[in-house]
């Protein structure tokens, strides 16, 4: 019957999902710019020289997510190669695929701060074409030549048909607003003006709530949502502001950086530096050796291991426990464990280090001469992929150091060079294709090696803040309460 424009309970639910757009954009994007403006002007004027140059310029960052994507396709648009090459890498690298390519492709193409204010514009230019585009006429189903009375028989014709009191249907309520919205039109115009105009008023003060959530048909299905609004909602704002693991989740981004570096290295055809290798499988053998004998529980960081003595050393030491017991107690063995210890070696000390001594023999050649170079495009794909780690590992940097009261730690600033001087040495080493840079190479190679001692260093760096701000606390706090205890023995003086 009506052609023109949108029925009322469609232009309800546009009127409603505009609302509701609307409020998200205000939720999404007050938050957002206060933020933003905030870290601009600490950048500019309350950070130091030396926080500034650790803390990525907010308006830089702005502009790098704008143009990210653009970039992407640009460089894949001039060389398709680099997406075969790039492909190859996180097929290898699954682990670094999931954990650091998925989230930021997700990231930066499903955005809500451009999707919505993208939806909220379609929201709004529906809303403008169903007013645009109402016609009375239609609605009605006359021709614009239709006189005054042929339009009041036809509206009569209509709201007998129509009424809510003969016909209870949810199509036939629409129609019969319509029948009188467009009546008013055509024959009362003023007042038509009058009560859209009002009509806006309410919509600029209210929400038009679409039929579905006014129903009584649908009462449960509305008290469950609003039950878990209120439910959830709460919760989750609970959990963001009481939620202490940051700083470890932090510090376990950051710890994935000496695996990254290691492969990465790899994937540019940097050879694999034999006594790095050396000295990561022996902490990997004392580790399971640990765990076998369940002096360590299952499923701990190979960091426990760290301060052990390489695996020779280890069996060694092992055999003769009587001499070493301080050290091994100074490693955080007990004496069950050091007995256990001693028995094991005696029994299987020979045999692993044979083994292992098989897997590792001397190596005598040139480490620079199994130098792989790859082609252009593969580098830039690599380095590209690449990035995306460096980049979400100094982010966790740049956080961490602000929830240590930004005060400057060595581990993270040397780290942060690392990267940079990584990079530099990478794009040095394959700007020449002829002729190998031996010097950069082998400063390359040693690279794995001095990451994975850096990132060792940040967790004992933060207790050592941490015990300083301990420190601090207690010394604060004792002097207060010596303060009060004087005054108290002043004020007894005084009564006496």
């Amino acid at each position: 019957m009506a052609e023109g424009g949108l029925s009322g309970g469609n232009y309800s639910f546009i009127s409603f999902a505009f609302a509701v757009a609307s409020v998200m954009l205000i939720v999404l994007y007050i938050p957002w710019i206060i933020r933003k403006v905030r870290g601009i002007y600490l950048y500019y004027y309350s950070y130091n020289a030396k926080v500034r140059s650790m803390v990525v310029n907010p308006l830089h960052e702005m502009h790098e997510s704008l143009v990210y994507i653009p970039n992407v396709v640009k460089s894949l648009c001039q060389e398709p190669q680099m997406l075969v090459a790039g492909a190859q890498v996180c097929l290898r690298e699954k682990t670094f695929f999931l954990r650091c390519v998925l989230p930021k492709f997700f990231k930066f193409v499903i955005r809500p701060r451009i999707f919505l204010p993208l939806i909220w514009l379609l929201l709004l230019t529906s809303a403008m074409y169903a007013t645009l585009t109402f016609d009375a006429h239609a609605i009605l189903g006359l021709p614009r030549t239709a006189t005054t009375v042929e339009i009041k028989k036809a509206y009569r014709s209509m709201t007998r048909r129509y009424h809510p009191d003969h016909n209870k249907t949810t199509e036939a309520r629409d129609l019969f607003i319509q029948a009188r919205r467009a009546y008013k039109a055509l024959v009362d115009r003023d007042a038509f003006e009058e009560e859209e105009a009002k009509n806006f008023q309410d919509f600029s003060v209210g929400v038009a709530l679409p039929n579905f959530l006014i129903s009584r048909q649908h009462d449960g299905l509305v008290l469950f949502g609003l039950l878990g609004i209120l439910i959830v909602g709460p919760f989750l704002i609970w959990y963001k502001f009481t939620n202490d693991k940051k700083v470890p989740r932090l510090v376990w981004h950051i710890r994935f950086d000496k695996e990254r570096v290691e492969h990465f290295m790899q994937h540019f055809g940097i050879p694999v530096d034999p006594k790095f290798k050396e000295k990561q499988d022996s902490r990997a053998l004392i580790l399971k050796l640990l765990i076998n004998l369940r002096i360590v529980p299952p499923h701990v960081r190979q960091d426990v291991v760290n301060a052990f003595p390489p695996l020779p050393d280890f069996i060694h030491r092992c055999l003769e426990i009587e001499k070493n017991q301080t050290m091994f107690q100074n490693l955080g063995l007990q004496e069950q464990h050091l007995t256990l210890l001693q028995t094991y070696m005696a029994a299987n000390g020979v045999q692993i280090l044979d083994e292992f001594e098989a897997a590792h023999p001397p190596y005598t050649g040139d480490l620079t001469n199994e130098f792989k170079m790859i082609s252009p495009s593969a580098y830039k794909a690599t380095r590209f992929l690449f990035m995306q780690h460096t980049v979400q590992v100094e982010q966790a940097l740049v956080e961490l150091q602000h929830e240590m009261g930004n005060n400057i730690m060595t581990s993270v600033k040397k780290l942060m060079n690392a990267h940079e001087e990584m990079y530099d040495s990478l794009d040095l080493l394959y700007s020449n294709y002829e002729k190998v840079n031996k010097p950069i190479l082998q400063k390359l190679i040693a690279m794995p090696q001095l990451v994975s001692s850096l990132v060792d260093c940040i967790e004992p760096e933060i207790q050592v803040i941490y015990q300083r701000f301990y420190k601090q606390y207690i010394e604060q706090h004792s002097t207060k309460e010596q303060i009060r205890a004087l005054k108290a023995q002043k004020s007894i003086q005084k009564n006496r």
